[in-house]
């Protein structure tokens, strides 16, 4: 018949500054009693061990010394700690466990508690105490990592219950992750708290493992242990051997960013997008064109569309001023080629027509005849007329395919 107990547990971090919610934990005397505390260490950092243990062991004396203990009440729970220290026996194959009686009747009413062994409940608070070595799968993480041998770990060990002999307190190595010794510890728990009987056998052998209720160690014990460091002298301070390591904070520290301001990054933005010449870069020119591929510096040279820069100066169709396909382009490219006409006839020739001065119109010395003249003239304008009929099935040509039309 499987037996159930049920208890409240209460857990506090390892942190010195959760020390004050012990008085919630524990807040009356007369709970000490039913009281069991398991003191955790975290095996993946055994150079904290010892530290934690010894700091957490005087929080919890400065406690119960505080809960102002009746001195008989606080004797009663001191001799029943060494009673069970001192009524420990080793199951047996079958799983039987023996009892041996450690109390002596003698003629007189008290009874004789028999003495303990050496170093045994130098310091006994009253109160069971378990410490548990959590973790013990990351043993080989220690050995690849920080170069952990195996006198390392034994002498881990030695510490551990030396600690525990000293306060009256048994060890047990757990991992959940490999579910070492968890079915275990729940056993010791209720044969603790509840008097059941615990038939598992101690275990010192599986390094990542052990098993070691109260009452089974001792100084002879754990000789063996001595025996087996090499390089280390069981006498050797803790930290001696089990250091912590060293962490090298890296040279090179990220730069931090900060975040922009809103409205800053839009007006930088805004900048951007209205192609605003910023410090420190050459200004860019931005012209808008004037005619089809044609530049505003191109058009100061040729001047406005119809008009003629220095005397004999032809006007350039293909730069009249007209945006490409807008109403006007068409007709002021006619009219440009028409006065283009006008003003590039060579001298000498039939209908040229040079002004000259006091604007009388001459060739060389003589001036032609006034029928000749307007023969000319006629000519021209019918010839110009044809054209600008031609043109008007040609819309959507630039003034520079305009002229190669006519």
């Amino acid at each position: 018949l499987d037996e159930h107990g049920k208890c409240s547990v209460w857990i506090v971090d390892g942190d010195p500054s959760q020390r004050d919610l012990l008085p919630f934990c524990l807040p009356r005397s007369d709970q000490i009693s039913d009281t069991m505390v398991l003191f955790i260490v975290d095996y993946s950092r055994p150079w904290d061990a010892i530290e934690s243990l010894e700091r957490w062991l005087k929080v919890l004396t400065r406690h119960t010394d505080s809960l102002k203990l009746n001195p008989q009440v606080r004797t009663e729970l001191q001799q029943k700690l060494v009673r069970d220290f001192q009524d420990y026996q080793e199951p047996d194959e079958s799983g039987h466990v023996p009892r041996r009686s450690t109390i002596l009747n003698s003629d007189a009413d008290d009874d004789i508690i028999l003495p303990l062994p050496d170093g045994a409940l130098t310091i006994n608070i009253g109160i069971p105490l378990i410490v548990v070595a959590h973790k013990t799968d990351a043993m080989e993480t220690l050995e690849k990592e920080y170069d952990y041998r195996e006198e390392h770990f034994d002498f881990i060990q030695l510490y551990l219950r030396r600690f525990c002999l000293r306060v009256g307190a048994a060890l047990f190595y757990t991992s959940t992750r490999e579910n070492y010794n968890i079915e275990n510890l729940h056993k010791y728990l209720v044969h603790r708290l509840y008097n059941l009987p615990y038939t598992v056998a101690a275990n010192v052998i599986d390094r990542d493992s052990i098993s070691i209720p109260l009452g089974f160690d001792n100084l002879k014990k754990m000789s063996i242990l001595e025996e087996n460091l090499n390089s280390i002298r069981p006498d050797d301070n803790f930290e001696t051997h089990i250091k912590r390591p060293i962490v090298r904070k890296p040279m090179s520290q990220e730069r931090e960013l900060m975040a922009e301001d809103e409205q800053t990054f839009l007006l930088k933005q805004q900048v951007l997008l209205n192609k605003v010449i910023t410090p420190g870069k050459e200004p860019v020119t931005h012209q808008r064109p004037v005619g089809p591929g044609r530049p505003s510096t191109e058009r100061k040279s040729t001047g406005s569309p119809g008009t003629a820069v220095g005397a004999k100066k032809s006007i350039d169709p293909s730069k009249a001023g007209a945006i490409p396909g807008g109403p006007g382009a068409t007709n002021e490219g006619v009219l440009a080629n028409f006065f283009n006409s006008l003003l590039t006839k060579k001298p000498g020739s039939p209908g040229s027509t040079p002004p000259g001065p006091g604007g009388q119109l001459a060739t060389g010395n003589d001036a032609p005849s006034l029928p000749n003249r307007a023969a000319t003239f006629h000519n021209d304008a019918a010839v110009e007329l044809d054209r600008m009929k031609r043109q008007n099935t040609v819309t959507s040509a630039t003034p520079s395919q305009l002229s190669d039309v006519l």
